[in-house]
């Protein structure tokens, strides 16, 4: 089958496989046995072959395109075609001329590029061939060609919007692994929430997936509003419209208004989705302008407060940048990051009646090469050190109030969710490397919080470390007040608290 003339034509262009050099004076014969590795040549020889009439002995029908095949060589790479071209074979078409594979038409479109890793053991990748191929990966039983998937989807996580593949990763995944995969691609979307809002295939997360996403409290988001703004758009996408009243009745309830603003809430009244659903809309509304109207008049229950979310705005002021400079030759006595963070708990957000907010102060202490510290002995100054990346935060012991000036009562009881995040470059994009979160009550008797081992001190000063950007080290620590109260010092509320920190 096929032009044979053709195909020792292709093959003479190639160079002669490479030759053992002899020195002089030295004979084949007193030669120890030497390996000589024609690999490269091999593949040529079979790259020939690809999609070629030669020797062919089957046709694969995929879509409207037709490839010629080698049995032998698809045998070889796929458990499934082996499965398929066995002498024990069961499927009849199998021993047809031409073979007709259903693909979905993703994978038509990098079937191409499939087959031709059977011959060249090589392939052009890129983010948007990625998952179709792990697909034909899967299928065929490739191994190979899915590892090589895998591997190159961990090293493009982290890609602009327009390029991000990640919550359609992620999604395939979750669903049939590999769990590596998986939790890399979900550090990422909740670290950067902010690039997947953006990202073009948002819009076709799965509503179970969302509902997990934005429950959670760990979640990086610009504010409240913005993420709003963003699953209206995916509650009135095409593609979710069959089933809009359910996901607005499964969805909605897992938005934080009262972490809106007044304004930010009046605006939502005029949503598309108001006039569709207003049993829905309303009650949410009605409870977060109770919330507001409360706070207004300094009352805050228990069973209002609604936990914050890693919000960037600058509104919420619970987010403080830092950014350590020449981190590769500061001296360790010199490196500490030290951040004075006066946090508002209990706010009303609104800008005009902020002045009533209460605000606590804390003092966040870290250590990126290694904790240190000074006692005084005798009138002598000595140092302790080691080389534990360290995180420090404390609670001051006097509460700030704002207004009026003359009240100063004790802090009561406060619990806090820190966060402490490392950001990394890649291209353009800047984006969160690292997140560490740990909760804690804050009391006078626990006014501290300790996290000895945020990362390796080896990975921080690699000089290939992903974490230090034009040689700098940049981050931001989150201090949340999610609730406060005495109601936090009963013994089985601190039990579950300590339970939660050992998860993060």
């Amino acid at each position: 089958m096929g032009n044979v003339s053709s195909f020792n034509m292709r093959r003479a262009e190639m160079e002669d496989p490479p030759k053992k050099k002899m020195h002089k004076g030295e004979s084949s014969a007193s030669t120890a046995a030497e390996m000589i590795d024609d690999s490269k040549a091999f593949v040529e020889r079979f790259s020939l072959l690809f999609d070629s009439s030669c020797f062919s002995d089957v046709r694969l029908r995929v879509g409207e395109q037709s490839y010629y095949g080698h049995r032998f060589i698809l045998a070889a790479a796929s458990k499934v075609f082996e499965a398929m071209f066995g002498d024990s074979s069961a499927w009849e078409e199998s021993r047809q001329q031409e073979i007709r594979l259903v693909e979905e038409e993703a994978c038509q479109a990098v079937f191409y590029d499939f087959l031709r890793y059977f011959y060249s053991a090589s392939i052009n990748m890129t983010t948007d061939k990625a998952l179709p191929l792990l697909l034909l990966a899967d299928k065929y039983n490739v191994q190979s060609l899915r590892n090589a998937c895998v591997e190159y989807m961990m090293k493009h996580i982290e890609e602009l919007p327009d390029k991000n593949k990640t919550l359609t990763w992620y999604h395939y995944s979750k669903l049939t692994g590999p769990e590596k995969l998986r939790d890399t691609c979900k550090n990422f979307i909740v670290s950067n929430f902010n690039v997947i809002l953006d990202a073009a295939d948002w819009v076709e997360m799965e509503r179970e997936e969302l509902v997990d996403f934005i429950g959670m409290s760990e979640l990086c988001v610009e504010s409240e509003k913005k993420l709003w703004e963003k699953v209206e758009q995916w509650l009135v996408a095409d593609n979710n419209m069959d089933n809009c009243r359910d996901n607005v009745e499964t969805i909605v309830p897992c938005m934080r208004f009262c972490k809106m603003t007044p304004t930010e809430l009046l605006a939502i009244e005029s949503s598309p989705l108001m006039p569709l659903f207003p049993d829905i809309l309303k009650d949410k509304l009605a409870i977060a302008y109770r919330y507001h109207s409360l706070a207004s008049n300094g009352i805050f229950l228990p069973t209002d407060q609604v936990p914050f979310r890693n919000y960037t705005s600058p509104m919420y002021g619970m987010r403080f940048p830092f950014e350590l400079k020449n981190y590769a030759n500061i001296p360790k006595i010199e490196s500490r990051v030290c951040l004075s963070c006066q946090v508002p708990y209990l706010p009303s957000l609104e800008m005009e009646t902020k002045k009533a907010s209460r605000y606590a102060q804390f003092q966040v202490n870290f250590y990126p090469k290694g904790h240190f510290s000074t006692i005084s002995l005798y009138g002598n100054f000595m140092g302790r050190q080691n080389d534990n990346v360290t995180l420090k935060i404390s609670r001051q012991h006097v509460p700030v109030t704002v207004s009026p000036p003359h009240e100063s009562k004790p802090y009561p009881p406060m619990l806090v969710e820190a966060t402490l995040q490392l950001y990394s470059k890649k291209k353009e994009l800047r984006f969160v490397g690292l997140t560490l979160t740990q909760t804690h009550i804050f009391t006078s008797k626990t006014p501290e919080l300790v996290v000895d081992n945020v990362l390796d001190l080896a990975r921080l000063k690699a000089e290939d470390s992903p974490f230090i950007v034009e040689g700098s080290l940049s981050g931001a620590c989150f201090i949340k007040i999610q609730q406060v109260g005495d109601h936090l010092l009963e013994e089985d509320f601190c039990r579950v608290t300590a339970e939660n920190s050992d998860i993060h």
